[in-house]
């Protein structure tokens, strides 16, 4: 049974030992499948338009984050992210967080050192995250590594291609900014120097097109379009049980929508942070209407799970988040909050560590 409870000091999220080792098995998977030469080549000519998408590079990305709701005791993916925010407030490894970014550099470059990163992110002083950024900015440097926090805005780009922020080339980028395939033209010097492997930034936008993109989840929900990808079955059966089902909003008519709203949540395609997001419950039809049209796809609602918050005197709803580099687990932790989607906003909402037992 889930519980809340104060372990050593911190509220923790008590969950069965089962629901991690579903978990980690779906993880495998996504790995397994992101590997898969068919299913690049498949995601690849879905979007063989945009350069960004289907340029191969040597790494992958820091910090990933696998959100599941969990419904008797059997997780469900909801989404994947390649901007996780919190890893540094839950119990972590330091030397694996640094770790992580080490080894992102060295398939970036096996032969030289990492001397420079920065921290990228639209305003940074302004944003929720930014004590983590100053957190990771401590971590590089006790680890003699330099780190700047920046907007995109302050760097540049030289005739060469390299990145630079004033008079210092620039080796990684740690993207926090939510312009994930950097079509900003505020990021177009970031885009170049990209596009031209003259820097290592992560997360890199084809994790994004690979595991980040909502689409992605209608192909790990169809057994169909599986099936050609030449999948382990342990693989395939674990994507099929884990992922709920997924459709392109444009799939069928509005009417049919209107009809089943109440089975499905709405997600537009390219946005982040639960915007534009309508669980359809609590959509009337007129304002699915107005969806017609717009890149959406629409996903079989998981509810997310409840749990008692003694100290708040109510129920909160919780999702469970793994932090991810590559297929090893960072951390884990659960999202307490109120309202329709995911929010911090909400009072008593808050990340607090997670402990299988």
């Amino acid at each position: 049974m889930t519980t809340l409870s104060s372990v050593q000091g911190k509220l923790t999220l008590i969950l069965s030992k089962s629901v991690d080792e579903f978990c980690q098995s779906c993880i495998q998977a996504f790995w397994s499948i992101r590997n898969n030469s068919a299913y690049q080549a498949y995601c690849d000519e879905l979007s063989s338009e945009d350069p960004i998408r289907v340029h191969r590079i040597s790494h992958s990305a820091v910090c990933m984050g696998y959100d599941f709701h969990v419904q008797d005791e059997k997780p469900y993916l909801i989404e994947v992210n390649t901007n996780a925010f919190g890893l540094l407030s839950l119990p972590h490894s330091p030397s694996e967080v640094l770790s992580m970014f080490q080894s992102e550099w060295h398939n970036y470059d096996p032969k030289n050192p990492l001397k420079h990163i920065v921290i990228v992110e639209e305003d940074p002083e302004t944003q929720i995250s930014y004590p983590e950024f100053q957190a990771y900015q401590h971590l590089f440097q006790e680890a003699g590594i330099q780190c700047t926090i920046c907007d995109p805005s302050a760097l540049s780009i030289t005739a060469q291609g390299d990145l630079m922020l004033s008079e210092q080339k620039i080796d990684m980028v740690y993207l926090r900014y939510c312009d994930f395939l950097l079509s900003n033209p505020s990021v177009s010097h970031l885009r170049r120097a990209y596009l031209n492997n003259r820097v290592c930034v992560t997360p890199s936008p084809r994790e994004y097109h690979l595991l980040a993109d909502k689409k992605r989840m209608i192909t790990w929900s169809d057994p169909s379009i599986l099936d050609a990808f030449d999948l382990e079955a342990e693989h395939k059966n674990r994507l099929i049980t884990c992922v709920p089902r997924t459709e392109l909003l444009s799939s069928q008519s509005i009417e049919i929508w209107k009809a089943n709203r109440k089975k499905w949540v709405f997600k537009p395609t390219q946005l982040y942070g639960s915007k534009g997001v309508y669980v359809g419950k609590s959509i009337s039809q007129t304002k699915l209407t107005t969806l017609e049209g717009n890149d959406y796809i629409a996903q079989q609602y998981i509810p997310p799970d409840v749990v008692w918050h003694e100290q708040a005197d109510q129920q909160m709803k919780w999702d469970l988040r793994y932090y991810i580099y590559e297929d090893k687990i960072l951390a884990t932790g659960a999202r307490l909050y109120q309202g329709q989607v995911t929010n911090f906003q909400s009072e008593h909402a808050a990340l607090v560590p997670v402990s299988f037992m």
